[in-house]
């Protein structure tokens, strides 16, 4: 998955600035959004635990890696770093993508599964510009804080009680 094509594909559902939209591609739009946010996290923890030349990534363990990310405990980590970051220490640009990770998720979950809940062109382009933005950032983080990142979202530890 290339997430770049597929916040290319919810501007192709969103149609031109100014054209009414349909709902339905409205709440696609969501989905392509936040499996962009979901397939870069996940090329980038397989690049970090693996590596990122062509060989690392035509082993069964950088793909075994790039599945890993769970959405339900992803979510979890995440809302852990929103709220416990001065613990956590991870640099702004990886706060701010888990931040969007969380945000994106509901947003999906909205649109697929709750049709009270209204949607605009204007909310969707912002978020695919948030987006692209969260994607430059992300890389330009130092490596040791996006490899401390996989590990925190793909690595369930046993919590002592």
């Amino acid at each position: 998955m290339q997430p770049l094509n597929l916040l290319e594909t919810a501007e192709t559902l969103l149609g031109e600035q100014g054209e009414p939209t349909s709902d339905e591609n409205l709440r696609r739009a969501w989905s392509s959004i936040y499996y962009a946010l979901f397939h870069f996290l996940s090329g980038q923890f397989a690049d970090q635990i693996i590596g990122d030349t062509p060989e690392a990534k035509a082993q069964r363990a950088w793909h075994h890696v790039y599945r890993a990310l769970n959405h339900g405990f992803a979510k979890k980590q995440c809302d852990d770093i929103r709220t416990k970051n001065g613990d956590l220490n991870f640099p702004e640009a990886i706060e701010d993508a888990a931040t969007r990770f969380l945000a994106l998720q509901q947003k999906r979950h909205d649109a697929d599964y709750d049709i009270s809940k209204p949607t605009s062109a204007t909310d969707v382009r912002q978020h695919i510009a948030e987006v692209r933005s969260i994607i430059d950032r992300f890389e330009a983080v130092e490596n040791k804080h996006r490899k401390a990142f996989a590990v925190w979202l793909l690595i369930n530890k046993r919590r002592a009680t």
